[in-house]
């Protein structure tokens, strides 16, 4: 609808979650990189591979090496080699990664149409908005790293079949808690809470309100809204904020029995 290339970028977010999941961690450094240089979002799954990177050293593969330093200069690397071209033609070859940093300071509203936990306190005055923004930012880097740590604790990552259901709570996680969030960026979350339900049919019901709740943003941008749009935006940030919660609570119960089976 925006013309934007969300698809793509998603798609090598996926390619790069298979990778890993088939531990091969160059190649999924190398399709992080693709989808990076395609869009900033695909920072989302970041906490992911980072999660997955340390699990994969503490406890399967034990020990760090060298070499891995080169899962972090990869993605850098291709980023700055897919303006080659640009640069070729004269563009300054330093100019690549300030772009990145130039897109994150255009928006200054905490919440952008997105129904996440922000979007529920859309009513607030727009300078108290502008103060929350930095909050924000602390708020989802602590959650992320009690996931972390919490993944790591549990040795979670270690059964394979939590693999996807892991990578789609930091990824939702991201979204959820991160200021400026544009609607469109729930998009991965969608694709990755499909594939979960092809897993098991428990997150079906989360894959159905990920996309009704998309549906009913994009419907009411063709269509003269039934409910004033301040109050639905609210109401869609409640629905989409609740799910989150329910689908977080059902992982760290889900992780309860394996913990006292393990012991």
């Amino acid at each position: 609808m925006w013309g934007q290339c969300d698809a793509i970028y998603s798609t090598f977010c996926v390619m790069s979650l298979l990778c890993l999941y088939r531990n091969r961690l160059i190649k999924a450094s190398i399709y992080f990189g693709i989808a990076l240089a395609f869009k900033l979002q695909a920072v989302f799954i970041a906490p992911f591979l980072c999660t997955f990177f340390l699990n994969y050293r503490l406890h399967i593969h034990k020990g760090f090496k060298a070499k891995d330093a080169l899962l972090f200069i990869i993605p850098i690397m291709v980023v700055w080699l897919s303006g080659a071209v640009a640069y070729c033609y004269g563009r300054n070859p330093l100019d690549t990664f300030p772009i990145y940093f130039e897109q994150i300071d255009i928006y200054d509203n905490i919440c952008l149409k997105c129904p996440n936990f922000w979007g529920l306190f859309i009513t607030l005055p727009y300078k108290t908005k502008q103060i929350l923004i930095n909050p924000s930012l602390a708020i989802c880097f602590t959650v992320l790293l009690c996931g972390l740590f919490y993944t790591l604790k549990h040795k979670t990552l270690n059964n394979q079949s939590n693999f996807l259901v892991t990578a789609t709570w930091f990824t939702w996680t991201a979204v959820m808690l991160l200021p400026k969030m544009h609607e469109r960026y729930t998009f991965m979350i969608d694709i990755l809470l499909v594939l979960l339900s092809f897993t098991n049919k428990r997150f079906v019901k989360y894959a159905a309100i990920s996309l009704a709740i998309n549906t009913w943003i994009y419907y009411y941008f063709f269509t003269v809204p039934l409910f004033p749009p301040l109050y639905t935006k609210i109401a869609r940030s409640v629905i989409y904020s609740a799910a989150y919660l329910f689908f977080t609570c059902s992982l760290v119960h889900a992780s309860k029995p394996q913990e006292s089976h393990s012991n």
